[in-house]
């Protein structure tokens, strides 16, 4: 019992299509993690620029908050009804802009800049 052995020999011009396909493959793969990369961090910027704008948002919304009160303080008890009011609408307002601060924060902090498709299809390219 002879045991035959097969040798499939593959010519230099298939070796040279299939190492041109690898490479192709290959390229093309580095231009999507190099497109994911650039679109995690132009979203991480315009987080940040969110970030900033709620920030510049929620410190004017607190001196707007110090000068009620200061004005609640400085007004009759008989005249305090509407200030009080508007002054409980701008710590409602502030309580909402904290809260949006929180998120966006979060967001940047962990990294939920990409969808979760284009978040697993980058973490797969940080293995290769």
């Amino acid at each position: 019992m002879s045991k035959e052995i097969f040798i499939t020999s593959i010519s230099p011009l298939q070796e040279l299509e299939k190492r041109e396909d690898i490479l192709a493959k290959k390229e093309a793969l580095l231009a999507e993690k190099s497109e994911l990369e650039m679109k995690k961090l132009r979203s991480s910027q315009l987080l940040s620029k969110d970030i900033l704008t709620v920030s510049t948002k929620l410190e004017s919304v607190e001196r707007r908050i110090d000068e009620k009160s200061r004005e609640v303080a400085a007004t009759p008890r008989t005249s305090q009804a509407q200030i009080k009011e508007e002054l409980k609408a701008l710590q409602q307002g502030r309580d909402r802009l904290k809260k949006q601060r929180d998120i966006l924060d979060t967001r940047l902090q962990e990294g939920a800049i990409l969808s979760p498709q284009e978040e697993r299809r980058s973490v797969h390219w940080k293995r290769l």
